[in-house]
């Protein structure tokens, strides 16, 4: 989910929208993420509500702008930049609903922060003189973009076909 919407939040991003989208992207995955701390056991719909749907809309809003706002701070070491932006860690805790918990509190925090310090100077560097059109399917011609998704939807695939990922 977070690449369908990266199409759309991509898009808005270029055209100025980024509070807008880092705000309630992260509104709605912390919203999800505690959501998904009350699921019911053997209630399954519930789960993929609150992390399959919740949360996918929640990071597919705030993902491409968090990483593309990268570009716009770093000329240089960019690629160190985006590394470390896209590195995680895991934490766990004793029960599901506590864990959960516990990690929607942590990950409310860093949003928090996060939405504090992240900001588009893209103005200030020069970089929008013209805003992009808002094509939505403009994406369907753009050749890296589209191996750059092939890529990211067939690779989950192979390495289940290598025993490397739990069917």
């Amino acid at each position: 989910m977070p690449f369908a919407l990266g199409v759309v939040s991509g898009k808005l991003f270029d055209k100025g929208y980024f509070r807008f989208l880092v705000i309630t992207g992260s509104a709605i995955f912390s919203f999800s993420l505690f959501m998904l701390s009350l699921t019911q056991p053997q209630q399954y719909y519930q789960v993929f509500l609150a992390q399959g749907v919740g949360m996918g809309i929640g990071l597919g809003l705030t993902f491409v702008p968090s990483v593309s706002i990268l570009v716009i701070h770093f000329e240089q070491r960019r690629a160190l930049a985006s590394g470390i932006a896209l590195s995680g860690g895991s934490i766990g805790a004793i029960g599901f609903a506590q864990g959960v918990r516990a990690t929607a509190y942590l990950v409310l925090g860093c949003l928090v922060v996060a939405n504090g310090l992240m900001r588009n100077n893209s103005a200030v560097y020069g970089l929008r003189a013209k805003a992009p059109s808002l094509d939505i399917l403009s994406f369907l011609t753009d050749v890296p973009y589209m191996m750059s998704i092939i890529g990211c939807v067939k690779l989950p695939l192979r390495l289940t076909d290598f025993n490397l990922l739990p069917h």
